[in-house]
C-alpha cells in the first residue's frame, strides 16, 4: 500500500510540474518601418501641422503570432488631411516556443503598445517618440523636408520592448 501511495504522490507531483506555465521573451523585430502610405483624406500635404498615433496588437491565430500596427497622420487645420499605413506579419510559433505542439495552451500577456506625437511645425530631423506596452520608442519622421505630397514620407521605425509569451 505504500508503495502504491508514493507512487500516486509522485504521479501528481510529475503532472502538476509539466502543467505549470513557461515563458518565452521574444520580440517581432529588432526594428521594424512603418509609414503612412494611404491618403484617406484631403489633398496629402500637411504643411507640417499634423499628430502622428502609432497602435500595435500582437495576437495568436492557430500556429502563428500575427504582429499588426497602424500610424496615423491628421493634419491639425485646413483641409485636415489624413494619411493612414498598415503593418502586418504573422510568425511561426513553432520557431518561438520550444517544442510546440498544437495541444500547448499558449497566451500572450502584453500584447499592445502606442506612441504618439504632437504637431511640430517644420521639424525636419528624426523625433524619438516613447512608447507604451510593447513599444519602446519610435524614431519618427513626421515631417517631409519636400513640400508637396506627404503620402508615404511620414511615419518612423518602431523598437519593441520584449514580448512574453506564456504556454503549457
Amino acid at each position: 500500500m505504500n508503495r502504491f501511495v508514493i507512487f500516486s504522490i509522485f504521479m501528481v507531483l510529475s503532472i502538476l510540474a509539466h502543467a505549470q506555465a513557461k515563458n518565452v521573451s521574444w520580440r517581432p523585430e529588432p526594428m521594424l518601418r512603418c509609414l503612412a502610405n494611404e491618403l484617406v483624406r484631403g489633398d496629402c500635404d500637411t504643411y507640417g501641422r499634423s499628430t502622428t498615433q502609432f497602435d500595435f496588437f500582437v495576437s495568436i491565430r492557430g500556429t502563428k503570432i500575427v504582429v499588426k500596427g497602424t500610424v496615423t497622420v491628421k493634419e491639425t487645420s485646413s483641409d485636415y488631411t489624413t494619411i493612414i499605413g498598415r503593418y502586418s506579419k504573422e510568425y511561426s510559433l513553432h520557431q518561438i516556443v520550444p517544442n510546440y505542439n498544437s495541444n500547448m495552451y499558449v497566451s500572450i500577456s502584453n500584447n499592445k503598445g502606442d506612441s504618439s506625437a504632437q504637431p511640430c511645425w517644420k521639424c525636419f530631423d528624426i523625433r524619438r517618440l516613447p512608447g507604451n506596452g510593447i513599444i519602446n520608442h519610435i524614431e519618427a519622421s513626421l515631417d517631409n523636408p519636400q513640400s508637396g505630397c506627404d503620402v508615404g514620407a511620414l511615419g518612423g521605425d518602431v523598437f519593441f520592448n520584449e514580448i512574453i509569451i506564456e504556454f503549457q
